[in-house]
């Protein structure tokens, strides 16, 4: 089964097959309009305004399956959301999305993206963890739903490739649609548009980049050409905020400065490659290209920072790889932090006249 073979029904009854939705960027959403996240609705009714040419689908189903918060009828429901937050993509009929009488499609959408947990580091997470796990101790082993506003968003070819919990900031779920829009089928003038638009950012939001888009760029990073194939480079993904502050204060130690050296950003990628293969600078070199570009695409900005090599180099450094269980001679080749830009892209500069030499 596949997204393009389930069919909901709209606020009057009648059956919708989502196949009427294929080849478009869908997201499909449990609603409430007396919850704390409703006004959600705002940032994705200006989504859809600026989207939906370009191939952008919402679908609202509302629910009153948490805490009681949809009570109202379809029609009370519509006459809210459109007068309130004026929206104009597609409502269809309250339904449950959970238990015995969920609708088959959210038994789909589970199986494709079960829960996670919600996202670290983002307002209301704690709360709703705490909230849950009150109720029920193992909530968070199970694929359900667990608030309102849960959003699956399904790529041009009727994938479900990606889940964002209700606290997950709409920018990330904005993010995630910009690049199934334009990058999902990347030609090769979407990529040479990615590489000349990426910039480094060096002031970023308190936002944390989702594992699952975490998990596409590093997978970028993988794919990097090495000689011979010798794939000499490893990447460690530093989501701990411990072990990234003592990295960052390591860093500022090599630099002899105060200020933060990943600038506010609180995820890094370190990239290091082993010392035994010859080419072992360049194939660490183009893993940190693969990154910054792919983490582009997705809508993560990202700069790569230097002195890997001198903190990796340190006995505290070789500690903690070490303490993480990676054995060999390893040179660190870059830091990469990742996050949401916030305002600390720098201009491009013109590009040099004398750049480029032919010989014909």
């Amino acid at each position: 089964m596949m997204l393009y073979d389930y069919s909901v029904k709209n606020a009057k009854g009648e059956d919708v097959s989502l196949n009427a939705y294929a080849g478009k960027v869908v997201v499909i959403l449990n609603t409430a309009t007396g919850c704390g996240f409703t006004p959600h609705y705002e940032p994705l009714q200006a989504m859809y305004e600026k989207y939906h040419d370009q191939g952008l689908e919402i679908l609202d189903i509302p629910c009153n399956q948490f805490g009681n918060q949809a009570p109202g009828t379809d029609e009370e429901i519509h006459q809210f959301c459109s007068l309130k937050y004026h929206t104009s993509f597609p409502q269809m009929k309250k339904s449950e999305v959970n238990g015995d009488n969920q609708l088959p499609l959210y038994r789909f959408l589970k199986e494709e993206q079960p829960f996670k947990g919600f996202p670290t580091g983002c307002p209301g997470s704690d709360f709703m963890d705490d909230m849950l796990r009150k109720a029920d101790p193992e909530y968070d082993k199970k694929p359900n739903i667990m608030w309102n506003f849960t959003k699956f968003i399904a790529d041009r070819k009727g994938n479900i490739v990606a889940r964002f919990e209700p606290t997950a900031p709409m920018e990330q779920v904005e993010a995630c649609v910009v690049s199934l829009l334009k990058g999902d089928d990347l030609t090769k003038r979407d990529a040479l548009e990615v590489m000349e638009t990426r910039r480094s950012s060096r002031k970023y939001t308190d936002q944390r980049v989702p594992k699952d888009v975490i998990e596409k760029i590093v997978r970028a990073g993988t794919y990097a050409a090495t000689g011979m194939g010798r794939q000499a480079p490893i990447m460690i993904v530093v989501e701990n905020e411990t072990l990234r502050d003592r990295l960052s204060a390591m860093n500022a130690a090599v630099m002899g400065a105060t200020m933060d050296p990943f600038y506010g950003a609180k995820q890094v990628i370190v990239v290091l490659a082993d010392r035994n293969v010859a080419t072992y600078v360049y194939d660490g070199s183009l893993v940190m290209g693969n990154l910054m570009n792919a983490a582009e695409a997705l809508g993560v900005s990202s700069c790569w920072i230097h002195r890997a090599k001198e903190v990796f180099d340190s006995e505290e450094g070789k500690q903690i790889l070490k303490d993480l269980g990676i054995e060999g001679d390893y040179e660190g080749i870059g830091n990469l932090i990742i996050g949401y830009d916030d305002g600390g892209k720098r201009p491009a500069a013109p590009r040099k006249s004398n750049y480029v030499y032919w010989a014909e």
